[in-house]
C-alpha cells in the first residue's frame, strides 16, 4: 500500500484527475474520501478501498510511471 501511495504522489495533475474519477466511480460505502474544494485537495484512505480498485489504481500507476 505504501508503494501505491508513493506512486500516486508522483502522478501529474491530469493523471490525478483520472484517479479521483476512478475512486468516485468505484468506491464502496466503506471507502473514506474527503474532497476539500477550497484547498484543491482530495483525500482517500487507501486501506478502505475495495481490492479491485486498489488493483486498478496500481495498474494505472504502473502504466503512467513504469514499475
Amino acid at each position: 500500500m505504501e508503494k501505491l501511495a508513493d506512486s500516486l504522489q508522483r502522478l501529474g495533475e491530469e493523471d490525478l484527475l483520472q484517479v479521483v474519477e476512478m475512486v468516485h466511480n468505484n468506491k464502496t460505502a466503506d471507502t473514506y474520501t474527503k474532497n476539500d474544494v477550497e484547498q484543491g485537495e482530495f483525500h482517500v484512505d487507501l486501506y478502505t478501498l475495495p481490492d479491485s480498485l486498489v488493483r486498478m489504481l496500481w495498474e494505472f500507476c504502473v502504466e503512467k510511471l513504469g514499475s
